[in-house]
């Protein structure tokens, strides 16, 4: 008659040879349970994250189609501003402020700051940045902000703009935000503020030509 062989119990004294075996043969059903959650968050994880790719793809897609038409009728002046918004803010919904949106936030901006349309510029920029989390993107949305804030004659909110850009220790071409700074200061008459940010981008820019500019409105003061 053949002999039955409990290989569970082989297994497990096997185990208990070694400290780590020894805690396995343990704890097996913790550790098997475990490991089996183990795989079950990284088949979720692909799942999620196949599912993500999917999604921004089709928004993408959607963006693309409403900038090569939309965008475009906007251009050519076939279609009119306040329409075109519309459109855009149906856009913005439909893919959930999706970061792919930001290159046509930008080219809306800019066709909006041609044609001096600063109340509508101010509120895209500043909606679309609540949606933000990366630092270059936010900067090319506050200059641009603070751009549009300036042509409309809101000096004091572009300095505003500026300020909060320091404050919040954006780095990215900060010698250009000082010197910015500095300019608009001096237009409001405050000299010694301006006096003390245009040195700070003379002091700490390597750009030659912005430290020429610095100290052509230095001797402004």
């Amino acid at each position: 008659m053949a002999t039955t062989i409990d290989t569970t119990s082989q297994t497990d004294e096997m185990l208990k040879q070694t400290g780590i075996g020894h805690f396995i043969a343990k704890n097996k059903t913790a550790v098997i349970a475990g490991i089996a959650l183990i795989i079950l968050g990284v088949i979720g994880y692909g799942v999620f994250s196949s599912q993500k790719a999917k999604k921004e793809e089709a928004y993408q897609k959607a963006i693309y189609e409403f900038e090569k038409t939309h965008f475009a009728s906007l251009k050519d002046k076939k279609l009119e501003i306040v329409p075109y918004l519309e459109k855009f803010e149906a856009i913005k919904k439909d893919v959930n402020n999706f970061k792919g949106l930001f290159p046509l936030v930008i080219k809306t901006g800019d066709y909006l700051l041609e044609n001096k349309k600063y109340t509508e510029g101010i509120t895209l920029f500043k909606e679309f940045k609540r949606h933000v989390d990366n630092n270059a993107m936010k900067y090319l949305l506050d200059v641009r902000l603070a751009v549009f804030l300036e042509d409309s004659g809101n000096l004091r909110g572009a300095v505003e703009v500026y300020e909060g850009m320091i404050k919040s220790n954006q780095k990215l071409l900060e010698p250009k935000t000082y010197f910015e700074l500095g300019r608009l200061h001096l237009a409001l008459g405050e000299k010694e503020k301006a006096k003390t940010n245009l040195q700070y981008a003379i002091d700490n820019s390597t750009d030659e030509n912005l430290k020429k500019l610095a100290k052509f409105y230095l001797s402004e003061v």
